[in-house]
C-alpha cells in the first residue's frame, strides 16, 4: 500500500489489553495498517506504537525499531521508563477526562445546591 506521493500509510500497533478501540484506531488511520499484537512480524514495519504497559521490553527502540511515536493511553507518563523512548516522540492522553470530570463536578454542585436550598434547616427561621 503505497499513497501517491511515494510514501506508504502509516502502520499502528495498538498494544491495548481488550482493544476496545480498534474500530476507532482504523477509522482515524484510514488506509494504514492496525496490528493487534506487538509480537506480530508486521508490527517491526509500524510507524506508531499505542501503548498502556509500562515495562521496559515492550518500549525499547531494540522491540519495534521503526516506531517513531509511542502514545500512552495514560494521563501523563511519570511511570514511564522515559530514557528507554530515546529521540521517538512520546505523547499521553493527559486532559482526556476533562470533559467527563466537569460534568461530574457540575452535576455534583448542582444536586448539592438543590439539596440545599429544600432543607429544612434552611426554611425554619
Amino acid at each position: 500500500m503505497t499513497q501517491s506521493d511515494g510514501s506508504r500509510p502509516a502502520t499502528v500497533v495498538v498494544n491495548v489489553p481488550g482493544s476496545a478501540i480498534l474500530t476507532q484506531v482504523q477509522e482515524a488511520l484510514g488506509d494504514g495498517e492496525v496490528v493487534v499484537a506487538i509480537d506480530d512480524d508486521r508490527a517491526r514495519d509500524a510507524d506508531i506504537l499505542l501503548v498502556m504497559s509500562r515495562d521496559r521490553s515492550t518500549i525499547e527502540p531494540t522491540r519495534l525499531p521503526s516506531v517513531r511515536w509511542l502514545h500512552a493511553f495514560a494521563t501523563g507518563v511519570d511511570s514511564y521508563p522515559i530514557d528507554a523512548v530515546g529521540d521517538r516522540i512520546l505523547t499521553c492522553s493527559r486532559g482526556a477526562n476533562a470533559v467527563p470530570i466537569a460534568e461530574v463536578t457540575l452535576a455534583s454542585t448542582r444536586r448539592s445546591l438543590r439539596g440545599a436550598r429544600r432543607s429544612p434547616s434552611r426554611t425554619q427561621g
